[in-house]
């Protein structure tokens, strides 16, 4: 029995000794600098969330985040970023990458098919050349050589041509079939495949879901849309010019909003932007900012350097705000805005 009881107490012991190195390896983890940050973090954004009464969706929780995140040293951002390794695109970056690829072979085959029509050209004006030689042949003495040749070269050109036609028939209907497929993906793309951001039905789904979510709370996000200044019109009525401005106009958004803040194309040279969770005098402070970098960032067109300079409307979404009508709306504090030549105009409501 002593002899059992001692195996017993052994086992025991050996049991408390893998535990505990269970223990201390468990301790270890939680004390590795980069978990006790994430740790420590996380529970600033749900406190930041829980003061604000947000509700601890996903969704909200990825906003908070990002914009916490944005005011912290860039040590620190990116030793937290490292910590959580590689991170696959979303669904929404692969749509939009499918979107660029769809829309370039678009442009190519609008390319391939228009050299095959200029070839069909170039047979035609052939084939008048030799009507135009048989004429001249004809008018020949003792041309009758000549004339049986160009006859036989005229019956196999006219062969050719009516092959030729028949197939470009056959390409053109292969063209249009084509165009209407791609302008079918074109209409349900979320991405402008010009200036690289997403498009204005996107935008438009993204403020309705949100109205759908501001109804009975008392948070508001913003919607600011920009525009090149009255002042450039004699340029920007160059379409290439008009198109560079905008392009740099799109890398300053880029480059100041946050990951989760929403740019839009809405058309005719006008920008918005979606942002989550803020003020009115953070969405000025934001605007006059946009307006201030945009202002600071010279281009050169031939040799000549020009000043860029944008104006800027506001427009708030809260639970007052209507979807048919949010564009708009921004849009009219926008044309104040660039009337008065200010960086911004806030949409009071009528």
């Amino acid at each position: 029995m002593s002899g059992e009881l001692a195996k017993m107490t052994e086992a025991q012991e050996t049991d408390i000794d893998e535990n505990q190195q269970i223990d201390d390896s468990v301790s270890e983890d939680i004390e590795d600098p980069s978990v006790t940050d994430i740790q420590r973090f996380s529970k600033e954004v749900f406190d930041a969330m829980n003061s604000n009464e947000v509700a601890p969706l996903p969704e909200n929780y990825k906003i908070y985040f990002e914009k916490l995140l944005n005011d912290k040293p860039k040590e620190f951002r990116d030793d937290l970023l490292a910590s959580f390794g590689p991170r696959d695109e979303s669904l929404i970056e692969a749509q939009a990458e499918l979107e660029l690829k769809v829309s370039e072979n678009y442009n190519t085959i609008t390319k391939l098919l228009q050299a095959v029509i200029e070839v069909h050209k170039n047979f035609s004006v052939l084939y008048r050349i030799v009507q135009n030689h048989k004429k001249e042949i004809a008018a020949v003495n003792n041309a009758n050589t000549f004339q049986n040749i160009i006859l036989v070269f005229e019956q196999e050109l006219l062969k050719l041509h009516q092959t030729l036609k028949k197939q470009m028939d056959e390409v053109r209907n292969f063209y249009e079939t084509c165009a209407d497929n791609v302008q079918d993906i074109v209409a349900c793309s979320i991405l402008d495949s010009r200036y690289k951001v997403f498009t204005r039905k996107y935008m438009e789904s993204k403020v309705l879901k949100m109205l759908g979510a501001v109804r009975d709370t008392k948070h508001t996000h913003f919607f600011i849309i920009f525009k090149v200044s009255k002042k450039l019109e004699k340029i920007t009525a160059d379409k290439r010019k008009f198109i560079a401005i905008n392009k740099t106009i799109v890398k300053i958004l880029q480059n100041l909003v946050n990951k989760s803040d929403i740019i839009a194309y809405i058309g005719e040279g006008v920008f918005g932007v979606l942002l989550y969770y803020i003020d009115k005098e953070s969405a000025k402070r934001f605007a006059n900012r946009i307006c201030n970098n945009v202002s600071s960032t010279n281009i050169y067109f031939d040799g000549k350097e020009v000043i860029l300079a944008v104006n800027s409307g506001i427009l708030e979404i809260n639970k007052n705000t209507k979807h048919q009508e949010f564009i708009k709306n921004a849009i009219e504090a926008l044309r104040k805005a660039a009337n008065s030549d200010s960086s911004f105009v806030v949409f009071e409501g009528k």
